[in-house]
């Protein structure tokens, strides 16, 4: 009875397995990995893909964790370029060209449908995809690159506008229900909000009327009627190009009415126009008018500049004269930053630091401030009439390349199902309901809120903010996004925007010509083909003769080698008189064999080889490729090393980078060994002193750089410039603040003395080392002539170290050109302190130009090796004696 039990339970607990296990063979699992996907938050992207995997049990979402650095998504970038990173993720409409070229996306015509007609995009009977047929002309625009789908809008939009404080605007007689006119009206309220006197309660800075940190530049041109870019059509009919925005659709011929919809697409910046003069002129007027408030009315004044000078002004509604002190000039009505922390300006908002900031409505939250006190303005027209604008922000999703094949299309139909349903309804309404839930449902669009079902709550956003909504989104702009946009924005336009920010000399209108050619001739387009065949043929003949002076220096060489074989030069006889092979010392029957240091020495070569030689040797094919992470490479020959040649910008980093080698071997070459010779002699707390030096060497660079970051703060409650307005007041004077990192002409030292003060330390206490091998006998010799102590100095103590001092001279050098980490987190390369290898890195990694970075770092690869071999030959007339040792005669 028992037997048959237990047979029973065997045959139950086997039926079970076998059942378990043939499902789970049936049932195959597709992990799909999601950017922002955390299966413990609950924001929409896990409320969506937890929707998802509940009507498909097939799907298993994984989070995607890629390294986080400073900016640019460059750990999502190396995760894409080695096939580990997610398989669905976000990016930035100007992200969108770079990432199809780089092979980054995978197209997405198998879930949407073919552009069968050749229109250039998929028309409603061609899509396959419901929720194509809902998006608008443009969106289907920019989602479609040479008649293939690569992404889809993502899951929410954000509109970028003017926020302010209405508490502040009633305090200056100002109604925040009335918008202003015009960018002269705009001025004038935030004079009347500009009070450099004045401090809020639990506030580190005066008030200020606005805030600008090169961000949200654009709409300021779009309201002076004007544009970033243009996109041309040629009429292959006429052959004449035709130029439109960039919202551009349909594209017909003006003249002829001919639909240009099919023809290939050209695109030119439109940086050297009127409206981005006049955006510059009113941003300069914001940053440094000079003005003055009225002592009977407190209405402000506006000066010129001969104005300043004499100290007095005609008012102008009257013309009576007002005579004023230099102390009561106000300059400009704006805080600048160009750069650190990106929450500053929500939070200077927040402590009514300012009264008016240009924001995205999608960071509203951070902005700890009652509903009620937060108002909502579109970028004023140049001139009254005009419409205002916002500039709309769109976030973007995409599938990885890597999951191209046919082995993948399983794992792509699962990955277009989470994709699909974040681009489509169940997205953005998941996306208004988690943030109703986090209890900031209050900076919704009250539309939103009634797409997703959530009535209830339109009542309770302040009234003044539906109103609010309503005014700023009836006219709307979107970014560029085109193909090399960025590097334009970036390092062309950002530069020029940064500048002018920190110099008031700056000739902004001059660098605005400059950046709208080389825009136009070294970054939008590329070279005409004829020139670059003129410039290929020559780099050639270059490349020729360069060889050919090699071959003679090696075959002038294995002459000489010859010669002095032949005449038993650099063997030496034995004692017995005869010459010695090399061969003739090894010890047979020990362990020097011939094969066994080589052995002994293979697995430092291995790991030499695999980590630094083959490397070396794969940037030398990329310089010569147009190179592609994912995609095809192209083989363009000298044609990387042209363009950065004819670069000028590319002097420039390298002048900069010479510059930026002086002056911090100026400093930290010598200053260690002058720390070094007094710590040597000073009588008392040598061990104190050298500890305090070290010090800064245990804590990370990072850190330090920081640390210095903080301590550079251009504010007056900056650590420096609160030292620099004490020591004015000691003379009278009202000295600061400085822009320590923002000005050019404090920008490069104030990174350098940062080096200085964390690697002085570690370099002293290798001279001091150097130092205990000086003979106490050649000093008291040098006493006893009467030698001052600069003479033995000169003439005792540094020629006898003098070989330390040139090692460590070659190691400084070569590091020094190589370092850029502190001119990085400090400053990014602006206020002109791009170096080259900072240069380099932006090429790579931002702009993903692998081709020119490598052929960058060749070049500065090339100039180190010159310089380093001229160094090594110092070497060889140095002779190294150990302490204590005596020369041989």
């Amino acid at each position: 009875m028992e037997l048959t039990r237990l047979l029973r339970c065997l045959t139950v607990v086997t039926t079970g397995w076998l059942a378990s296990s043939l499902d789970a063979a049936d049932s195959t699992k597709y992990e799909i990995k999601v950017e922002w996907y955390d299966p413990n938050a609950r924001h929409d992207i896990p409320l969506v893909c937890f929707q998802v995997m509940r009507d498909d049990p097939e799907i298993i979402c994984q989070p995607f964790s890629p390294l986080a650095l400073q900016t640019y998504d460059w750990g999502k970038v190396m995760a894409l370029a080695t096939k580990s990173g997610p398989d669905v993720f976000n990016m930035e409409i100007f992200q969108i060209s770079t990432f199809i070229r780089q092979g980054f996306l995978h197209p997405l015509n198998e879930f949407i449908g073919e552009d069968q007609d050749g229109g250039g995009v998929i028309s409603d009977d061609e899509a396959i995809w419901p929720h194509w047929k809902t998006l608008s002309p443009l969106n289907r625009k920019i989602a479609t690159w040479n008649g293939k789908v690569h992404t889809i809008p993502g899951r929410y939009f954000s509109y970028g506008c003017l926020v302010y404080r209405k508490d502040l605007l009633r305090e200056a007689g100002i109604d925040p229900n009335r918008p202003p006119r015009d960018w002269d009206e705009f001025f004038l309220y935030m004079q009347r909000l500009t009070w450099p006197q004045r401090k809020e309660n639990g506030a580190t800075r005066r008030q200020v009327g606005f805030f600008f940190d090169g961000s949200l530049l654009n709409p300021w041109v779009w309201a002076a009627n004007g544009d970033l870019v243009e996109e041309g059509k040629t009429n292959p009919r006429t052959g004449k190009t035709w130029w439109f925005p960039k919202e551009e659709t349909m594209f017909r011929d003006p003249e002829t009415g001919d639909s240009l919809l099919r023809s290939t697409s050209r695109w030119k910046a439109t940086l050297d126009t009127p409206a981005m003069q006049a955006a510059l002129d009113f941003l300069w007027k914001l940053f440094y008018q000079p003005w003055i408030r009225d002592p009977a009315t407190g209405e402000p004044i506006n000066l010129s500049a001969s104005d300043a000078q004499t100290g007095s002004v005609q008012h102008p509604k009257d013309g009576h004269v007002v005579r004023f002190r230099p102390a009561d000039v106000i300059r400009g009505v704006t805080r600048v930053e160009t750069g650190g922390n990106p929450a500053l300006k929500t939070e200077m908002l927040t402590a009514g630091e300012v009264a008016c900031i240009p924001i995205t409505t999608d960071v509203l939250s951070r902005v700890q401030c009652k509903p009620d006190q937060i108002g909502f303005w579109a970028f004023p027209p140049r001139v009254a009439g005009d419409p205002a604008v916002v500039a709309f922000e769109h976030h973007w999703l995409g599938m990885s390349g890597a999951l191209a094949g046919e082995a993948n299309r399983a794992k792509r139909a699962k990955a277009w199902k989470i994709m699909s349903a974040l681009g489509s309804e169940l997205g953005q309404q998941m996306y208004v309901r988690s943030t109703v839930e986090s209890g900031f449902g209050q900076f919704l669009d009250p539309e939103a809120l009634m797409r997703a079902g959530l009535t209830e709550y339109i009542e309770l956003i302040p009234a003044n903010w539906r109103s609010d909504y309503q005014r700023v989104l009836q006219h709307s702009r979107i970014s560029p996004f085109n193909e090399n946009w960025l590097p334009v924005s970036q390092a062309i336009l950002g530069r020029l925007v940064s500048d002018m920010m920190t110099r008031e000399k700056f000739d902004y209108r001059k660098a605005l010509k400059d950046a709208d050619v080389k825009a136009n001739t070294r970054v939008m387009v590329d070279r005409p083909k004829e020139e670059m065949a003129w410039y290929q043929r020559i780099a050639m003949a270059i490349v020729l003769a360069i060889l050919a002076v090699l071959v003679a220096g090696g075959a002038l060489l294995a002459r000489k080698l010859r010669r002095q074989a032949a005449s038993g030069g650099g063997r030496n006889p034995n004692a017995s008189g005869t010459v010695s092979s090399p061969a003739s010392v090894i010890l047979v029957g020990t362990v020097h064999h011939k094969w066994m240091p080589w052995l002994m020495l293979l697995p430092a070569l291995a790991l030499i080889a695999i980590w630094s030689y083959y490397p070396t040797a794969r940037t030398m094919v990329m310089a010569f490729q147009d190179y592609k992470i994912m995609g095809e490479q192209t083989w363009i020959g000298f044609d990387n090393f042209i363009r950065i040649l004819l670069d000028p910008d590319f002097y420039h980093f390298l002048l900069v980078t010479f510059r930026y080698v002086v002056y911090s071997l100026a400093l930290t070459f010598v200053t260690p060994i002058a720390l070094a010779l007094m710590l040597n002699e000073i009588p008392f707390g040598k061990r104190f002193f050298r500890t305090m030096y070290f010090l800064p060497q245990i804590s990370s660079g990072l850190v330090i750089a920081l640390l210095w970051k903080q301590m550079y703060a251009p504010e007056r409650y900056g650590l420096l410039n609160q030292a620099v307005a004490r020591l004015g007041e000691l003379f009278g004077q009202q000295w600061g603040p400085v822009r320590w990192l923002q000005d050019p002409q404090w920008a490069m030292p104030a990174v350098i003395i940062c080096g200085l003060w964390a690697g002085v330390g570690v370099a002293s206490l290798i001279y001091l080392a150097a130092l205990k091998t000086v003979s106490d006998d050649l000093y008291e010799a040098a006493e006893l002539d009467g030698a001052s102590v600069w003479k033995k100095i000169w003439h005792i103590t540094l020629p006898t170290i003098y070989p330390i001092i040139i090692i460590n001279f070659v190691g400084a050098v070569i590091g020094t050109f190589q370092s850029s980490q502190n001119i990085f987190v400090m400053t990014g390369g602006a206020a002109d302190t791009m170096v080259l290898g900072l240069a380099i890195w932006y090429e790579a990694f931002v702009y993903l130009k692998f081709g020119s970075a490598t052929a960058m770092a060749w070049v500065l690869a090339s100039l180190l090796i010159g310089f380093t071999v001229w160094q090594l030959r110092l070497l060889q007339s140095v002779e190294m004696i150990a302490p204590g040792a005596k020369e041989k005669k």
